[in-house]
């Protein structure tokens, strides 16, 4: 046990010196990669239970799979991916039973902030006796009186004494520029960061038994358990003499299946009702959206897919939240709940109708003025909204707890993150709108707030473009044409990679770099 703390202190130092040697004042590429392996690399010696298959070398994969895609792509959703898988794989690999991302993030959060315990145990025992914490506290606490009393007299003389003042202040100027000259190349913000990487690292490497949380999870079930309540008969309503004790019982029961009963007949209602208003509405949708859906020019169509979009989503997120209410406890268990399990799955059916229409809306809208951010972002936003209303339907289908929804549904959007950052978005973005013929006229401004990976198609693509022409542009109040600003955003791209270290390569800028350095050379 004692050679494996040693370990860890040997690991964490040399996680800090790498940390500070791969990211300071370098942009996130290649060391990214560099820095996981590191911490892949700490986990697997030091804990072999995360070499088991599992959701810790699960989590670990997923960060390997997210520090790839950084170096390739350069991605903001790559990167995000990274930070957060990141979080998540230090959760899991200080519980390796954990199941759900729902508790192996707090898991991890709270590691993070034990680390500094860890650091109290690792000092060296020796026979020289250390203050106790209470008497040093005793201590600081005695010298902030004088102290602060003898700042409120030195500024009362620094004021009335304007001799005093010089002197103080040429005092004070004097050392200040001592300080500077012992840490000229030595910053408080440097020190700050290799503290930052110090504490990642023991991050990394130190784990605790957090136990609150897997204990929480390990009440949790993926099935719903039937509770049996056996309430007391009111006695006011029955004469005791006359009936005996089971009776009494009975009478309890009774009222218990009548309140079920009422919930049960309230919940065919509601649901038979709106799966007719959904009915008539899918009915619409399908023939005016699908179908026969024609843009004329007087038609606004952002205020259409924006606002409809919106309001639609909130209509399946609210339907969701109905039918778990309902199926949440004892209804699952209720007798010959056919009926109600029918009306529920029509409704889901008719709910991934409707988030059908939702991306209809979303595609007529990009293929009239392209591809955007919020546009691919519903999208995804539709898929995994589809993937839990067939999760749901699980549930009710399997008498499925809600913890299996939110475990599997956040598993889902983990992997839709890691999914998300293997493509290079804004690359897709600038070759599709520039590559298809829209009724509008491309919006250039947004392309070039684009990364600046994809200045290499902008600038073959600007004779669609009409980056040429003195188009204004406003940045902060200041107007001057697109090929002005162009010229200028690639201007500080070069000059950035020409300064940057090796520490911060990634494929797809290189690649941007390469060809305007060749473009250069052949002018």
């Amino acid at each position: 046990m004692d050679v494996l703390k040693n370990k860890k202190i040997y690991f964490v130092l040399a996680g800090t010196l790498l940390f500070n040697y791969l990211f300071w004042q370098s942009p996130i590429g290649i060391n990214a990669l560099l820095f996981t392996i590191f911490a892949l690399i700490s986990l697997l010696i030091l804990y072999p239970d995360s070499r088991k298959p599992g959701t810790a070398s699960a989590a670990m994969l997923g960060h390997f799979i997210t520090a790839l895609f950084v170096v390739i792509h350069n991605s903001g959703v790559a990167i995000l991916g990274w930070h957060i898988t990141f979080i998540l794989m230090v959760g899991f690999a200080n519980q390796p039973t954990l199941r759900s991302i729902l508790f192996a993030l707090p898991t991890s959060i709270t590691n993070f902030f034990k680390f500094p315990l860890a650091m109290k145990k690792e000092i060296p025992k020796s026979n020289v006796k250390l203050p106790k914490v209470k008497s040093g506290w005793r201590y600081i606490k005695l010298s902030l009186l004088p102290l602060f009393i003898l700042w409120v007299f030195f500024l009362i003389f620094k004021f009335a004494n304007p001799i005093f003042d010089d002197y103080s202040t040429t005092f004070f100027i004097y050392i200040i520029e001592i300080l500077e000259k012992l840490f000229e190349n030595f910053s408080i913000v440097r020190i700050l960061f290799i503290l930052f990487g110090f504490s990642l690292s023991g991050w990394i490497v130190y784990k605790f038994d957090v136990i609150h949380f897997i204990k929480k999870e390990s009440q949790l079930s993926d099935f719903i358990k039937r509770i049996h309540k056996v309430r007391k008969p009111e006695m006011h309503s029955v004469d005791n003499s006359e009936y005996p004790a089971p009776h009494k019982l009975t009478i309890g029961k009774s009222k218990m299946n009548l309140g079920l009963k009422s919930e049960y007949r309230s919940a065919i209602l509601l649901i038979f009702m709106v799966n007719l208003l959904l009915l008539i509405v899918n009915g619409i949708d399908i023939n005016w959206i699908w179908f026969n859906f024609e843009y004329e020019p007087g038609f606004d169509l952002k205020q259409f897919v924006h606002e409809g979009t919106y309001l639609l989503i909130l209509s399946i997120l609210l339907s969701m939240y109905i039918l778990l209410y309902f199926f949440r406890r004892n209804m699952n268990f209720y007798p010959n709940p056919k009926l109600l399990k029918t009306l529920s799955y029509v409704w889901l059916v008719q709910n991934c109708i409707l988030a059908i229409s939702v991306g209809m809306r979303n595609f007529h809208y990009i293929n009239h003025y392209g591809l955007a951010y919020k546009r691919i972002g519903v999208i995804v936003f539709l898929l995994l909204t589809i993937f839990g209303l067939i999760t749901l339907f699980i549930k009710i289908k399997d008498r499925k707890s809600a913890f299996y929804l939110l475990r599997v549904n956040t598993w889902s959007v983990y992997l839709t993150l890691i999914l998300l950052g293997t493509i290079n978005w804004d690359v897709v973005i600038a070759k599709h709108n520039l590559a298809h013929n829209y009724e509008s006229p491309v919006d250039v401004r947004f392309l070039l707030s684009l990364s600046d990976k994809t200045l290499p198609l902008i600038e073959r693509g600007s004779i669609y473009l009409d980056i040429n022409e003195h188009s204004r542009y406003y940045n902060k109040g200041v107007p001057f044409s697109y090929h002005d600003y162009f010229e200028n955003r690639k201007e500080k791209f070069l000059k950035r990679k020409e300064n940057e270290t090796w520490t911060s390569w990634n494929l797809a800028e290189q690649r941007a770099y390469e060809y305007f350095s060749k473009t250069s050379s052949q002018k």
